[in-house]
């Protein structure tokens, strides 16, 4: 595979907006264009479908395009899109690790120390995974309306309107109705006096550090996901990888190489070379 075709491969897989898809509009299917960017009310997608159009960021208008705000764009020359980089590397053996906590919001840390993610290791894949699923920390509402959930009763949507009021929320964002109630009925056992199904927007501004711990080291462990214990089995694309399935689904996750370049940028005993991953 040539670079360029390695690159439009990670372009579908991370959805990421490049140079040359900066200026258009992300469309449900995962694709860049100028015509798709409003879903209109019958569910329908098109710029011009409807006399209202809601377009991705909420917002209702006919030319919602030119209003969506723009991702953020990257070089097609990162290191990490290299032919070169391996499929697989050997863990390092355990030694004490540092982790640069630079950039990170401060409820993210408060929430890592209430929950007892401390561990070095546990930390840094904890990071990773949440800075690639709220778009580099900068959002932590969904971005796309929701529309797509409605009627999914696995999420526990089951009246008009579930899909869009339950859309992910957090840093690992809290999907759907059924989640919403597993972390309200949370909050209420330890002694927090709030209603997060009548107010789902909390999630997204006060609880957006706690329900990704939660989902973490709770929820997790009870589907048979314990983060903490795959993340202590070290520095290992597979475990990157595993993790990142685990969070998003996938094989390889979706945004994998994201995932696993945070992944190394938290752990400071680490650098790039030749496109490898080494320890210093």
């Amino acid at each position: 595979m040539n670079l360029q075709e390695n690159i439009n491969r990670i372009r579908q897989m991370m959805g990421l907006i490049f140079e040359d898809t900066k200026d258009k509009c992300l469309c449900p299917d995962g694709t860049y264009t100028k015509e798709c960017c409003c879903e209109c009310e019958d569910g329908t997608v098109g710029k011009k479908c409807c006399k209202y159009c809601k377009c991705l960021d909420g917002s209702s208008s006919l030319e919602c395009c030119e209003e969506l705000p723009k991702m953020k764009t990257l070089p097609v020359n990162i290191p990490y899109f290299s032919d070169n980089l391996p499929d697989k590397l050997e863990p390092l053996p355990p030694q004490e690790y540092k982790v640069d906590l630079t950039g990170v919001p401060q409820q993210l840390v408060d929430a890592m120390q209430d929950y007892g993610i401390v561990l070095p290791l546990d930390v840094a894949h904890f990071l990773a995974q949440c800075r690639h699923e709220s778009d580099n920390f900068n959002a932590t509402t969904e971005y796309a309306s929701g529309r797509a959930y409605e009627g999914r009763e696995d999420l526990g949507n089951t009246s008009p309107g579930d899909g869009v009021k339950y859309k992910g929320r957090g840093y690992i964002m809290l999907t759907g109705k059924s989640n919403y109630k597993k972390f309200n009925k949370w909050l209420n056992e330890k002694g927090e006096n709030v209603d997060v199904l009548k107010t789902p927007e909390l999630v997204a501004s006060k609880y957006a550090g706690e329900v990704s711990a939660w989902f973490w080291t709770v929820v997790g462990p009870l589907n048979g996901k314990d983060f903490t214990n795959k993340a202590l089995k070290g520095t290992s694309l597979d475990v990157v990888d595993k993790i990142g399935t685990w969070v998003n689904g996938g094989d390889p996750p979706n945004g994998y190489l994201e995932r696993r370049k945070y992944f190394y940028e938290y752990i400071d005993k680490f650098k790039t070379k030749n496109d490898v991953l080494v320890k210093n």
